[in-house]
């Protein structure tokens, strides 16, 4: 996932990665702009001709956004499908295909470091009474022992998310809570059961599902006494175990705190935006648009290509 992650966003090649996906981006514009021209401009013309009314200045521009549009498509064709194609993938549903995927890292990259700790590393607790430190990794949860500090993989491991752990604090009996976009679960490394602490009930493996739980949980705080609240990206701060609401944000902060527009581009860019619209359909959009550009650009440089070779026989 990673991989593909770098790859769309161009930051496997650094900063020089990065910028040449912004290009990218505006080259998606204005070949969309120019492939609207040239789509509409041809019948705009022929009943401007019709009508006798002037039309050189539309036939100008014409012409010129097919020669653009073609030059700049033949140039950077390979490189937006690649584009578009690899962010398909990030988003549900596809993105269960490569969640749990690993492929070394490519030679020459951002992601070929000589450091093996490199983007590994989620979080570090230390537990006192075990006189241990527990080691949240990508590849999964393990354990230190201080006096020699070789790592071991924990047989039993909990469920969290691709996208991190978010809750990592020890809880009683030996017991973990565990948070992430996958749920908040009572982990004991001893024990095979693991409890979903909202509802009470044994957790219950999804692998091949969705990578996101019923709760998309990003903080677990307490508050007074002992009242826990379980912080979800979506509902906001949830009561656990008791019914007391949780302190109301004040309206001067709700008044005086807007949406910054880089969070707004990114809720449109993933298709969260129009949840709005399409309910929880709304996760085909990234798919469907990045299928639809993927075919778009391919077919246009084929129908290009050919259209070429014409002209040179």
């Amino acid at each position: 996932m990673k991989t593909i992650w770098q790859i769309h966003s161009g930051e496997i090649f650094g900063l020089p990665g990065q910028l040449f996906v912004d290009l990218l981006g505006l080259l998606t514009i204005f070949l969309s702009l120019t492939g609207i021209i040239w789509f509409f401009f041809p019948d705009w013309i022929k009943r401007r001709r019709k009508k006798d009314k002037p039309r050189k200045t539309i036939k100008k521009i014409s012409i010129w956004s097919l020669r653009w549009h073609n030059k700049i498509g033949e140039w950077s064709f390979v490189f937006l499908t690649i584009l578009y194609f690899s962010g398909i993938f990030l988003r549900p549903p596809l993105l269960i295909a490569i969640a749990y995927s690993d492929v070394p890292p490519i030679k020459h990259t951002y992601l070929d470091q000589p450091n093996p700790w490199y983007d590994k590393l989620r979080d570090l607790l230390y537990d006192e009474e075990k006189n241990m430190l527990l080691v949240s990794t990508l590849d999964g949860m393990f354990y230190m022992d201080t006096d020699d500090f070789t790592l071991n993989k924990f047989e039993i491991q909990p469920p969290i998310s691709v996208m991190g752990i978010t809750v990592f604090e020890p809880y009683q009996d030996g017991a973990y809570l565990i948070g992430s976009f996958s749920g908040l679960f009572l982990w004991h490394p001893s024990k095979t059961e693991i409890i979903n602490y909202v509802t009470a009930e044994p957790y219950q493996d999804k692998t091949g599902g969705r990578p996101t739980g019923d709760y998309k949980v990003t903080g677990s705080i307490n508050y007074g006494h002992n009242k826990r609240y379980m912080i979800d990206y979506d509902a906001g701060a949830l009561p656990l175990g008791h019914h007391s609401a949780f302190p109301q944000m004040t309206n001067d902060i709700v008044d005086n705190s807007g949406l910054s527009l880089w969070n707004v581009a990114l809720e449109i860019h993933t298709g969260r935006f129009f949840s709005v619209i399409f309910g929880d359909f709304y996760i085909l959009i990234v798919p469907l648009a990045g299928l639809g550009a993927t075919t778009v650009v391919i077919s246009g440089y084929i129908l290009y290509r050919r259209k070429y070779k014409r002209k040179k026989c």
